[in-house]
C-alpha cells in the first residue's frame, strides 16, 4: 500500500536535514522494541537496532540483497526513489524461512533526508504479532458486547468507528447510522442545542465532558442515563480518541434519589436535567409539589423559597390548569405517557411537556414525573419556512404576472412594428411618401416602446443583483427639477394635462447620482401621466423638512386602493388587472426601479393614494450644508 504523494524536489521527510552522526546516535538510544534498519539508496544498511540484528542477522555495512525475499527490498528501493511517494507499505515473505523464526512480516518504508542524502527507514512487524493483536481486540469486543457495555469510540475529530450493541439500543438506531457520523449529530434528539454545543467544544477543545440524558423507552418507561466523555491519547503517537460511556442510573434516580431520599438530593439529581423538570406526587387523592430543578424555577418564574407544597399554592394560573388537565388526561387514559403543549405567555416561550407516571403500591403514591421540551426554536423555523413558502407563492404569482405582462408588452409593438414595416412596403410600391414618412414614426414609436421595456427589465435586474454602481454629487435639487419639469411639459400638453412646478424659494442641496435622480422622476411623471384623467394635473413642489428636503409629486389620476399601496412598489404589478385585460401600457417596473433607486441613495420614499381622487409621491433626502 503507498501512501502520501508528494513532490520527490519539495519535500525533505520529518523537515529540514540534520547532523548525521548526532541523530545515528540518537537512533542507536531508542529501545530495541520492532525490528528497524535504515538504509541508503543501495540498500546498504547504515544502521540497525538490535532486534533486526538478531533477527536477520545483519548489521550495518551489509546489503540487504543478503537477504532473500520477496518482494526484493533493494529493488523496492530503487522504485520509490523514482516515485513521489513519501512512504510505502507491503508484506514481505522470506523464501529461505527454515532459518528465520518468522517467514513473513509486514514493512513500514520512509523516505528521509540526512545532510541531503536520501535514506530509507524500515520497521518489521511479523504477521504472528499482528495476528495476536487482532485476537485482542477481537476479544475485546466480545467482550463488551457479551457485558452490556454501553461504548462509543470516535477518532480525534469525534467521527464514530465504533459502537457497541447496547449503545445501539439507547440510540434507537443501528451501527449504519452511527458509523463515519458525527457524534454530537447522533445526540440531537437528547441534548439541548447548548448541551450540544458543549459537547463540539469539549471535542475540539479535548476535554472531558459529562451530561444527563432521559427518555421514554419503547416499555413506555422513563429511564435515564449519564454519559461521559474520555478523552484517551494513543501512545505511538500524538493523537486522540474519544471514548463515550454510558450508564444507566434510572433505578439510581427513580427509586433512591427520588422517592425514597431527601428533598436536597432529589434536587441534584434532576438539576442535571437541561430541560424544566418538576415531580408532583398523587398521594390519597391529592396532588403535591415534590420538587422541580432549578431551570423548572427560572423558566416559569417559580419562587423556589416560596413555593408550598399543594400543587394548587405551588403553581398559578394556565401552568396550574395546564398540567392540572394532563395529569387527568394521563390517568383517564390510563397512558403512562402522554404529551400537552404549553405557552410561556410571559417569556414567549412554547414547549412540549412529557408526563410519565409511576406507582409505589406499598406506601399508595404515585409520581408524576413532567419534563418541559423548549420548541421556541423549531417554532421559528416552522414559521420561516411558512414565511418562505408564502414568499415563494407570492414570487410565483410575480412570475404569472410578469409572463403575462412581459407578453402583452413585448408582442403590442412587435405587432405594431411588423404591421407598420408591411404598410411601409405598400407605401413604397405605391410610391404614397406621405404616408411612408407618417407609418415610419409610428415604427419608431414602436421600436423605442420596446427598447423602453428592455432597458426597464435590465434596470430592475442590475437593482435586484447588488451590483448597481452611483457616482454621488452635492447637487441643487430645485435646479434638478426645473430641468426635469422643463423635459416633460411637452409631454404632458400633448395628453391635455396641466404640469404645475412650485420649488422651495431656498437652495436646497442633497447627495445623489444626477442620473439616477432623473430617473426616479422620469419614472414617476411618466406614472402620473399615464394614470391621469382627461384635463387633469401633476404638480411638482419641493420644501424643506428639518434637516430633510422634501420632494411632492401629486396628480389627479385614477388613484389606487389602500390595501394594494405596498403590493404596488413590487415588479411587474400594475394596479389593474394584468396582460391583456389592463387599461394601461407598461410592464409595471416604473415605480419598482424609482422605489428601490430612492432606498439605495439613502432617500425615503412614501405614496399615498385615493382612488378616483388621485395619487401623491413623497420622497426625502437629507439635506446638505455646504
Amino acid at each position: 500500500m503507498i501512501d502520501n504523494p508528494i513532490k520527490y524536489d519539495d519535500y525533505p521527510v520529518g523537515g529540514e536535514s540534520f547532523d548525521s552522526e548526532n541523530e545515528l546516535k540518537k537512533l542507536k538510544e531508542l529501545p530495541d522494541t520492532k525490528p528497524l534498519a535504515m538504509v541508503d539508496s543501495s540498500g546498504t544498511i547504515e544502521y540497525a537496532n538490535n532486534s533486526f540484528k538478531n533477527l536477520f542477522s545483519l548489521k550495518e555495512g551489509e546489503n540487504f540483497t543478503a537477504l532473500n525475499s520477496e518482494p526484493n527490498i533493494v529493488f523496492l528501493i530503487q522504485n520509490l526513489i523514482n516515485s513521489n511517494y513519501q512512504s510505502f507499505h507491503f508484506d514481505m515473505f522470506l523464501l529461505d524461512a527454515e532459518s528465520f523464526e518468522n517467514s513473513s512480516f509486514y514493512v513500514d518504508i520512509d523516505r528521509i533526508f540526512v545532510n541531503g542524502v536520501q535514506y530509507f527507514v524500515m520497521l518489521f512487524s511479523s504477521h504472528s504479532e499482528r495476528k495476536k493483536l487482532e485476537d485482542r481486540i477481537n476479544n475485546l469486543h466480545n467482550a463488551l458486547e457479551y457485558g452490556d457495555v454501553s461504548v462509543i469510540i470516535t477518532d480525534e475529530k469525534g467521527i464514530i468507528n465504533y459502537s457497541s450493541k447496547p449503545f445501539e439500543g439507547i440510540l434507537s438506531i443501528g451501527i449504519e447510522h452511527l458509523y463515519n457520523n458525527y457524534l454530537a449529530d447522533v445526540f440531537v434528539d437528547y441534548l439541548t442545542q447548548e448541551e450540544l454545543e458543549e459537547l463540539k467544544r469539549a471535542i475540539k477543545n479535548k476535554n472531558e465532558w459529562v451530561k444527563l440524558i432521559s427518555n421514554i423507552s419503547s416499555d413506555g418507561n422513563l429511564w435515564f442515563k449519564e454519559i461521559k466523555l474520555n478523552v484517551v491519547q494513543k501512545h505511538d503517537d500524538e493523537s486522540y480518541n474519544f471514548i463515550l460511556v454510558a450508564h444507566d442510573i434510572t433505578n439510581y434516580i427513580l427509586k433512591t434519589r427520588v422517592i425514597k431520599n431527601s428533598e436536597q438530593r432529589q434536587k441534584s439529581i434532576i438539576n442535571n436535567i437541561s430541560d424544566p423538570l418538576i415531580i408532583i406526587r398523587k398521594q390519597n387523592n391529592e396532588l403535591i409539589f415534590e420538587s422541580a430543578n432549578e431551570i423548572f424555577f427560572n423558566a416559569f418564574s417559580v419562587d423556589k423559597i416560596k413555593v408550598e407544597k399543594p400543587l394548587t399554592k405551588a403553581l398559578k394560573g394556565d401552568l396550574y390548569d395546564t398540567l392540572m388537565k394532563a395529569i387527568i388526561n394521563s390517568e383517564i387514559d390510563k397512558e403512562h405517557h402522554t404529551q400537552f403543549r404549553y405557552r410561556n405567555k410571559k417569556y414567549k416561550r412554547d414547549y412540549i411537556g412529557k408526563i410519565t407516571y409511576t406507582d409505589d403500591p406499598y406506601d399508595n403514591v404515585r409520581l408524576f414525573i413532567v419534563n418541559f421540551s423548549d420548541i421556541t426554536e423549531q417554532m421559528k423555523i416552522q414559521e420561516q419556512l411558512q414565511n418562505a413558502y408564502e414568499k415563494e407563492t407570492r414570487l410565483n404569482k410575480l412570475k404569472s404576472a410578469f409572463m403575462a405582462n412581459i407578453s402583452h408588452e413585448i408582442r403590442t409593438p412587435l405587432n405594431a412594428i411588423v404591421g407598420y414595416s408591411e404598410l411601409i412596403e405598400d407605401d413604397i410600391d405605391l410610391n404614397d411618401y406621405d404616408s411612408i414618412q407618417e407609418n415610419a414614426k409610428y415604427l419608431k414609436d414602436g421600436v423605442n416602446r420596446l427598447l423602453n421595456l428592455v432597458e426597464n427589465i435590465v434596470e430592475a435586474s442590475i437593482i435586484e443583483s447588488g451590483e448597481y454602481e452611483f457616482d454621488y454629487e452635492i447637487l441643487n435639487v430645485n435646479s434638478m427639477l426645473y430641468q426635469i419639469h422643463k423635459d416633460n411639459l411637452s409631454k404632458t400638453r400633448e395628453l391635455n394635462l396641466s404640469f404645475d412646478l412650485k420649488l422651495s424659494e431656498k437652495q436646497m442641496k442633497i447627495k445623489v447620482d444626477e442620473f439616477k435622480f432623473g430617473k426616479i422622476f422620469s419614472m414617476i411623471i411618466d406614472n402620473a401621466m399615464k394614470y391621469n384623467k382627461q384635463d387633469g394635473n401633476v404638480t411638482l413642489s419641493t420644501f424643506e423638512e428639518e434637516n430633510n428636503v422634501v420632494i411632492e409629486l401629486t396628480d389627479t389620476g385614477i388613484g389606487i386602493e389602500k390595501d394594494k399601496l405596498d403590493r404596488i412598489l413590487e415588479p411587474f404589478i400594475q394596479e389593474e388587472e394584468e396582460g391583456y385585460k389592463r387599461r394601461y401600457e407598461g410592464a409595471g417596473l416604473g415605480l419598482t426601479i424609482a422605489y428601490k433607486l430612492t432606498i439605495l441613495q439613502k432617500g425615503k420614499f412614501f405614496i399615498e393614494s385615493t382612488p378616483d381622487v388621485g395619487t401623491k409621491i413623497t420622497i426625502k433626502f437629507a439635506r446638505q450644508i455646504v
